[in-house]
């Protein structure tokens, strides 16, 4: 949320950020979570490994696609109404 107060001089429709970025993060910490939920009790350290690696990649990259694909947007918008 931090980031939307240099985003809103973009136009009105910088809300949309703050949406991206929780959802994004949502899913991002719920594969994490999910990765790890699923591996048994007995699992071995490397199977946990590469778990928690897969899980976090995808929770660095929900929240990557998530707010890059809105930024690209409200870019648009803000060159569009420059023109």
């Amino acid at each position: 949320a931090a980031q939307w107060t240099v985003l809103r001089r973009l136009g009105p429709r910088t809300w949309t950020w703050i949406v991206a970025s929780a959802l994004g993060w949502a899913v991002g910490l719920t594969a994490v979570f999910a990765m790890l939920a699923v591996l048994p009790a007995d699992a071995s350290p490397g199977m946990t490994g590469v778990a928690g690696v897969i899980g976090g990649a995808v929770m660095a990259i929900a929240p990557a696609l998530a707010t890059g694909r809105v930024l690209g947007y409200l870019l648009g918008q803000a060159s569009a109404r420059r023109a």
